[in-house]
């Protein structure tokens, strides 16, 4: 890389995984300098081509678990493409909590995912408590986690300590900072799901509404009534444009992503209204 380029380390990321750990240690230490730019990639081998490119300066790649020994991905990259040089080594203690959703029993769990190398070191527990869950390959153990919190798997074996630093940006976002807050988001989502008890829009039918077929809306307005088998039906109605959106009469404001709104919706707000009877 030339000399004004910043100095980069490539990684299997996304953010979470044990090989950042290694990174963020390795800069702990000085091996690494404090301001490196961080490059995730989805496997090893990309990490150690970049270098081999001249896309990133080092990479930190995992070679050998305790458990399962080596990393397969890591060895054949090194024994195939260009040679690069390892310059140092370092162990990173091993702890995974199994991941699932708020309200998942165990039960409910038809599909684990973790990586490979990570499901030979959890795989006693798994046979135990998890015998009847399918195996999902993950390309990180941070990739399994993200898989969960999107809900395209039941339960992942990720990283156990927080010992991933939080921005600064992150303290504002805080529970004990928000909960207050009428205006926050965490406000925001328990006014949703009281509504959503309250008026049993759980069990509604949703339908996504032609901005055509509606003199009062425009093409930068996401609409969506929900009908819950009982009137009033609910109507929802994001606006992205640019320009305010007149909440038209017949209309009652029942929440909204922002408590200042009173006759016009701003952009980037979304309000939740009943049509009057």
């Amino acid at each position: 890389m030339s000399e004004t380029s910043p100095f980069t380390v490539a990684y299997l990321g996304p953010r979470g995984t044990f090989t950042e750990q290694a990174v963020l240690n390795f800069q702990d230490a000085g091996h690494l300098p404090a301001d490196a730019v961080h490059r995730t990639v989805d496997s090893p081998a990309t990490a150690l081509d970049l270098v081999r490119n001249g896309e990133a300066d080092q990479a930190v790649v995992a070679l050998e678990s305790s458990v399962d020994g080596p990393v397969t991905q890591t060895f054949d990259s090194l024994a195939s493409g260009q040679p690069v040089q390892i310059l140092r080594e370092h162990d990173v203690p091993v702890v995974f909590s199994i991941l699932v959703r708020p309200g998942t029993r165990v039960a409910d769990i038809q599909t684990f995912t973790t990586h490979p190398v990570a499901q030979a070191q959890v795989r006693g527990w798994v046979g135990e408590y998890l015998p009847e869950a399918r195996f999902v390959p993950a390309t990180s153990n941070g990739a399994a986690a993200q898989a969960v919190a999107e809900g395209r798997v039941d339960a992942a074996a990720a990283p156990a300590a927080p010992w991933l630093p939080q921005p600064a940006e992150f303290a504002a976002l805080a529970v004990d900072q928000q909960q207050d807050d009428p205006e926050s988001t965490l406000s925001l989502y328990r006014r949703l799901l009281a509504l959503r008890r309250e008026l049993g829009l759980g069990a509604g039918e949703l339908t996504i509404v032609d901005p055509d077929s509606d003199p009062t809306l425009n093409s930068d307005l996401v609409v969506v009534d929900v009908d819950s088998g009982e009137p009033p039906q609910t109507r929802v109605v994001a606006n992205l444009g640019t320009a305010d959106w007149p909440i038209p009469a017949g209309y009652r404001i029942i929440t909204t992503s922002d408590p200042g709104i009173s006759d016009t919706l701003p952009s980037d707000c979304a309000v939740w209204l009943t049509r009057l009877v």
